[in-house]
């Protein structure tokens, strides 16, 4: 199992709708509300690095009032 954290940006009013659009994605086992220089943290699980790149490649790329993301991949001990 790939487990990732992908710090997300945008605008404080596009905040819910994004979180909501998240919320629909299979491997997204969470995604809430940050304060900081981000707005939203998601927790992604794949199968494999492969498919948490796709997941972060295809799928969160494809949400428009995202502006800006940091990928954090959890090193497996």
């Amino acid at each position: 199992m790939q487990t990732a954290y992908v710090l997300i940006s945008c605008d404080p009013e596009d905040i819910e709708g994004i979180i909501t659009m998240l919320n629909t994605i299979s491997n997204i086992s969470e995604a809430n509300r940050v304060e900081g220089p981000y707005d939203i943290l998601v927790k992604i699980n794949a199968e494999s690095p492969e498919k948490l790149k796709e997941i972060i490649s295809i799928q969160l790329r494809k949400i428009e009032r995202i502006k800006h993301t940091l990928t954090l991949t959890a090193i497996q001990n």
